[in-house]
């Protein structure tokens, strides 16, 4: 047997590279030359429970790859998972990370009443061509103002807006 004829693992790839909780990756496995008789079956598997592959995937006789779908969990914070393809003694592994469908950070974690603090909204995915309107609002108005509404750009996932403080007595959450 010749070994170079033996069909290795030569790639894994996701993509697209960060996906919205709750929807799909799309898997490839590539070999270094064409399936023999019978295919040749990949086990795959992932560190993060959020983003499930199938336990393994065929790529059938004669073909040099294979695309599967790894399906994700909803989100409250982003999580990167690193995955692994196994044919025989070769593994290769990639990186997939699962986003919230909305996420909020501010640009400090305290702020003196009276001052400014920037912050930023994530969508999961990017925005569609009309961009997307959010309401962005405060549940403590005597504290702080957030400006009503966001829009995020067309094809963007980020948008940045100020929020204003107003001066306090007393440290207020």
């Amino acid at each position: 047997i010749d070994p170079s004829r033996l069909a290795q693992l030569a790639a894994f790839s996701v993509t697209p590279s960060s996906v919205q909780g709750g929807t799909s990756f799309t898997g490839t496995v590539g070999l270094s030359v064409a399936a023999p008789l019978g295919g040749a079956n990949v086990q795959l598997a992932s560190d993060d429970g959020t983003v499930q592959p199938p336990a393994s995937v065929t790529v059938q006789v004669n073909s040099s790859s294979t695309t599967f779908a790894i399906p994700t969990s909803v989100v409250t914070a982003s999580h990167t998972a690193n995955l692994t393809a196994t044919l025989g003694n070769t593994t290769v592994t990639t990186q997939a990370t699962v986003a919230p469908a909305l996420q909020l950070t501010l640009s400090s974690d305290s702020v003196t009443g009276g001052t400014t603090v920037t912050a930023t909204v994530t969508l999961g995915k990017a925005a569609p061509a009309s961009g997307a309107n959010l309401t962005v609002t405060s549940s403590a108005t005597s504290f702080a103002t957030a400006p009503g509404s966001v829009v995020v750009a067309d094809g963007q996932t980020t948008a940045t807006f100020t929020i204003i403080t107003f001066p306090v007595t007393a440290a207020r959450t």
